[in-house]
């Protein structure tokens, strides 16, 4: 990798969902195609992620439903603390743009009612790029917001569904193992699986 260039670019997102989970959002590609590159109208159709260091990177978007250049990110991850940062470069590559190597690191806090997801990417060449950049992880996480979101939504549909037929086993399914539900006017208690 060559020196990176001056310009960084930083987007932030309060979120709705603990750390672990936005974690498993970003690393786990089956989730990862439910939000990647929506806002851009993008179908991630090649998405690995090695979330250990020395893993590899590799992502490929085109337009959905449609044809169109192919996008393709190649890297190695360079630190990562599960649940909590993970440090990779960002080799990309367009059909009609040269290569670029940038680095990119995304940081989960947990914070109360939700995690501060940060993502920096350094080594933006120039501010056309940069402002490229600024956009497209601006939509990112907005992206991943509303996946943790309707994935929360759904959770919540499925609670509420099991509640109304007394599916007991159901209801403690929907919540984690260290919830205990607590209902004062029949004395009843549910733990979570």
């Amino acid at each position: 990798m060559t020196d990176l260039y001056p310009i960084t670019v930083t987007a932030n997102r309060h979120i709705h969902a603990p750390a672990d989970r936005l974690w498993a959002f970003w690393v786990t590609p089956s989730l990862k195609r439910n939000w990647w590159g929506v806002s851009e109208g993008g179908d991630l159709f090649e998405c690995l992620t090695e979330p250990w260091t020395g893993g590899r990177i590799a992502y490929a978007m085109r337009p959905r439903g449609a044809e169109g250049p192919v996008e393709r990110v190649t890297g190695r991850v360079l630190a990562a603390d599960p649940g909590r940062r993970l440090l990779f470069t960002w080799s990309w590559a367009g059909e009609d743009a040269p290569a670029m190597d940038t680095t990119v690191e995304a940081t989960f806090d947990p914070q109360s009612h939700g995690t501060e997801v940060r993502v920096v990417h350094d080594g933006q060449p120039n501010a056309t790029v940069s402002e490229i950049h600024a956009k497209g992880w601006t939509d990112k996480l907005a992206d991943l917001d509303r996946a943790a979101s309707a994935e929360a939504t759904g959770c919540l549909t499925r609670l509420w569904a099991a509640m109304a037929v007394r599916d007991w086993d159901g209801v403690a399914a929907c919540l984690e193992d260290d919830i205990t539900v607590d209902w004062p006017h029949s004395g009843e208690r549910i733990t979570g699986a």
